[in-house]
């Protein structure tokens, strides 16, 4: 299969604010003041899609992805001024 790099902003989403998906690993951000951000590892293209085309973005988040996937809060460094 070939890479697949896919973005999907919802803004419908109360929960989620984006999602990038690059060959079996997914970033979402959720919603929040922090702007959190998590890497999802070895998610599957199909599930990647199911959950994007969902009708509930969120509720499809936690039930196929979440607690299913290993995954890793991103950090960001601090900026030096």
């Amino acid at each position: 299969m070939a890479d697949k790099t896919l973005v999907l902003c919802k803004k419908g989403s109360s929960f989620i604010d984006s999602m990038t998906y690059s060959t079996g690993r997914l970033t979402v951000k959720f919603q929040g003041n922090e702007n959190t951000r998590y890497h999802y590892f070895f998610v599957p293209y199909k599930v990647f899609i199911q959950v994007a085309t969902a009708e509930s973005v969120g509720a499809a988040f936690n039930s196929e992805i979440k607690g299913v996937y290993p995954a890793k809060k991103v950090t960001r460094k601090a900026k030096i001024a």
